[in-house]
């Protein structure tokens, strides 16, 4: 590189200084958090087991992060322009198309929010790279970006490429942060205790469920004759797995060996209890990432649908959507274009659409207001509009007045209605009597 502080600045988070002068290290890689609080049920007693990616393995944490990622990517983001009357997308724009269809080289922008998403709930971060030449926004992995401060100036720092990088070259979506310029945090690690306890009773279950499809059966040496040494113990073993173990040979006759009695396995009711713990794991890590049960297929007697489901949308989702719309506003608009009234927002509207009746209900209402014109009302169901200029202008019914000009509405006229003195009878000019007096048949 031709720029002598980009070799500087390569050189400085390569060399691990965490503190020197104007020189600070934010958070590094290397202070990840790895450990083997799962490995050690799954057999694999390696230190370096990253706790992270043994998370992602986790039924109940792959199922958030997929409920959370499948109803932000089918929301569609656009940028828009509002001049203080009305609110329109703004195609001009130089990253109008980009964002909207195709963020980055092969890749759409389901898949790419997806990404975000899964490496927000991973890992508390993603990052992706404003590249203007080519015209895409690059994911970068986010477990090799550092962040630090050289010579007064923020920087981000690719491990894997061997590139830094000024924030305003890089898109940092974070969750929440002790600092404001650092990393967010990992939701993984902070689930540790229920990851484990989670873990611990998959594999219980799982172990007791490998050898056949209706429990695990032992051999019991019935008396001890002397004759069955360690080695013949062994063997005897061996071969029995060799025939009986296994779904391959579920069904099979079983032949039991001599001075041996075949006896059934079953979990304890300490086991049983665990399981009854791993149902609150199970709760504790919905909760965390804010999925309500019911998306969990299971059912509350506390909580109805539509409160469950509002909830989920405006602090879950509404969570999560506003964390990547500030991002994008704050790095891909300028503040000229901010002032003017330019947004970058998701359409949320699919996520208020419940079924037929409600959304109905809700356009005759906009319809009655004069917010929408019919033909709008007919896009909304996939009907075809009718080319024509009335239905396609806002209609609003008249008979209802402004209370403060209530008087301006209600003169009163010569032919008015009046009431008869001498009886209380209403009598009208033109509809009770005729010109001549009398009265109408």
């Amino acid at each position: 590189m031709a720029n002598p502080i980009i070799s500087k600045v390569i050189s400085w988070f390569q060399s691990n200084q965490t503190s020197n002068g104007n020189n600070q290290l934010i958070n590094g890689r290397k202070d990840l958090v790895k450990q083997a609080l799962i490995a050690q049920y799954s057999g694999n007693k390696n230190p370096d087991v990253d706790l992270r990616k043994a998370g992602e393995q986790i039924s109940s944490v792959f199922t958030c992060i997929k409920i959370l990622a499948e109803s932000v990517n089918r929301l569609p983001i656009n940028i828009y322009k509002n001049d203080g009357s009305k609110k329109i997308p703004l195609t001009t724009h130089s990253y109008y198309n980009q964002l909207k269809y195709n963020p980055q080289t092969w890749v759409n922008t389901k898949d790419w929010l997806t990404g975000i998403i899964y490496s927000l709930y991973t890992r508390g971060n993603a990052y992706a790279y404003i590249d203007d030449i080519k015209n895409e926004f690059k994911l970068l992995n986010p477990d090799q970006i550092e962040i630090g401060i050289y010579q007064g100036q923020l920087w981000y720092f690719s491990d894997d490429l061997k590139l830094p990088f000024r924030p305003e070259e890089i898109l940092h979506f974070r969750l929440i942060a002790k600092d404001p310029i650092g990393k967010g945090l990992n939701p993984v690690e902070a689930l540790r205790l229920e990851l484990n306890i989670q873990y611990k009773a998959e594999s219980t279950v799982s172990n007791f469920y490998t050898n056949e499809t209706r429990g695990t059966k032992y051999l019991s040496q019935i008396a001890d004759m002397g004759k069955t040494t360690n080695q013949k113990l062994a063997e005897i073993i061996e071969d029995w797995n060799a025939k009986y173990s296994g779904y391959d040979n579920s069904g099979s006759i079983i032949v039991v060996p001599p001075n041996f009695e075949l006896k059934e396995l079953k979990l304890n009711q300490a086991d049983a209890l665990f399981l009854e713990t791993a149902s609150y794991s199970e709760n504790a890590i919905f909760a965390l990432f804010g999925v309500p049960k019911y998306l969990q297929g299971s059912a509350t007697l506390t909580q109805k649908y539509e409160e469950a489901s509002m909830y989920f949308r405006i602090n879950t989702l509404g969570s999560l959507l506003n964390i990547i719309t500030s991002e994008l506003e704050f790095k891909l608009l300028t503040p000229t274009e901010r002032s003017a009234g330019v947004t970058i927002e998701f359409d949320e509207n699919i996520l208020s659409s419940s079924n037929i009746t409600d959304k109905a209900n809700a356009l005759k209402t906009l319809f009655m207001m004069g917010a929408i014109s019919p033909n709008e009302v007919r896009t909304a169901f996939n009907i075809q509009s009718i080319d024509n200029d009335n239905m396609n202008s806002p209609w609003l019914q008249s008979q209802n007045v402004p209370v403060l000009n209530y008087q301006d509405y209600n003169v009163p006229n010569d032919n008015s209605t009046t009431v008869d003195e001498n009886n209380g009878n209403n009598n009208n000019n033109d509809n009770n009597n005729t010109d001549n007096g009398e009265k109408l048949n």
